[in-house]
């Protein structure tokens, strides 16, 4: 009996058979090509939500920008922010800076196959501080004063 696992690529193997009777024995060798197995919902799920790359610099954010889609009509992609300062609309991270610098995670959620088989990522960010405008530094400078 073999027993095959099958992988994410083609693998070439050597088989070899034994066979015995009485007192004959004999020996026999099999060149096999084990064809690989294909990905699950859920492996490609997986592989397309840890896959996105993005056309910012995620640790330097200072403007709205769009979020990366999958061109696989199987898939489902979802984007999410735990942090109010990026909102999601219509795949596009809308960006409310702050005064300070302000970190979250955007959250990637893929549902693919007819099963929709789920899986989620985390991308780390920073949106960077914006200037103060001329209204709060006139009230930042008063609240020194007094």
């Amino acid at each position: 009996m073999a027993i095959l696992t099958r992988e994410l690529v083609d693998n070439v193997v050597k088989l070899t058979a034994y066979a015995k009777y009485e007192t004959a024995e004999m020996e026999k060798n099999f060149i096999v090509t084990v064809v690989k197995r294909e990905l699950t919902d859920r492996e490609k799920a997986e592989a397309i939500a840890q896959s996105f790359e993005f056309t910012v610099d995620l640790q330097n954010i200072t403007e709205n920008f769009t979020l990366p889609v999958c061109d696989d009509e199987k898939a489902i992609v979802e984007w999410f922010s735990n942090n109010e300062v990026i909102t999601i609309e219509d795949n596009v991270a809308i960006v409310n800076r702050q005064l300070n610098n302000e970190s979250g995670k955007l959250i990637v959620s893929v549902s693919y196959g007819d099963n929709f088989e789920n899986a989620e990522s985390e991308y780390e960010y920073t949106v960077l501080a914006r200037s103060m405008t001329d209204s709060e530094r006139i009230h930042a400078d008063a609240a020194l004063i007094s």
